[in-house]
């Protein structure tokens, strides 16, 4: 792998977990627990934990985004630099990166609904992400690079290309959601979101998803970029 871009990648990982981890805690708990709305999700929080709530869970995604983000940008230039194919090098990061993902998240939405044993079945889940991460990876990485070939702003660059593969993605992450966090398999969950809310069920949440997707990817590509300058300086 590349090894600057492997660092910058950790690096715009870290920050943004920080600056967008309280509103993927609204949005998981939002989605698991069939919740009638996004405010009585987030007046649950503060009530059960107090505001540190929004902060539960936040190791697994911060050690596992910010590893993820290494291997995603770290794998992607290297293969770029060896087939001169961003379309391939996009998938090939995006597939690789769920042999981190799945397990991570798996963690993150054990501890968000208080399980008991957040490391259980850790395995389960890593289909659903397959098909959540390779196809939405081809449309961030590849997005993000024509987008850069325009315009000067990492943070608006990287926060258009997250939303806009947050919104091909979400209806595969809700049903991910539920197969982390009920060992559902693939059929049951989507059979479960179809019975309870119709097609509307698996977009439950997306404006906080889209919200969340456009800081913390925002704050990604501006901590890759600052990076990528300051180790090539």
């Amino acid at each position: 792998m590349d090894l600057t871009a492997t660092i910058s990648g950790s690096v715009g990982g870290m920050l943004g977990v920080l600056a967008s981890h309280p509103i993927d805690t609204v949005k998981v708990l939002y989605q698991s627990t069939g919740a009638k709305s996004i405010i009585n999700t987030t007046k649950g929080i503060i009530r059960k934990y107090g505001y540190k709530g929004f902060y539960r869970g936040i190791i697994p995604p911060l050690l596992g985004f910010t590893a993820e983000k290494a291997c995603v940008i770290g794998s992607y230039e290297y293969m770029k630099k060896r087939t001169g194919n961003i379309y391939l090098s996009s998938l090939w990061a995006g597939f690789i990166c769920t042999f981190i993902i799945s397990p991570m998240e798996k963690i993150k939405i054990n501890m968000q609904n208080s399980s008991k044993n957040p490391y259980r079945n850790l395995h389960r889940g890593w289909v659903s992400t397959v098909l959540r991460e390779t196809p939405s990876y081809v449309v961030y990485l590849v997005l993000y690079e024509k987008l850069k070939e325009r315009f000067n702003s990492p943070f608006l660059n990287g926060a258009t290309a997250g939303t806009v593969a947050w919104l091909t993605a979400y209806p595969a992450d809700m049903v991910k959601t539920l197969c982390q966090e009920h060992d559902y398999t693939i059929r049951q969950a989507t059979s479960k979101i179809y019975r309870a809310h119709g097609i509307s069920g698996f977009f439950r949440g997306i404006n906080l998803a889209l919200l969340r997707a456009f800081i913390l990817h925002g704050f990604v590509f501006t901590g890759i970029e600052n990076t990528k300058k300051l180790l090539d300086s």
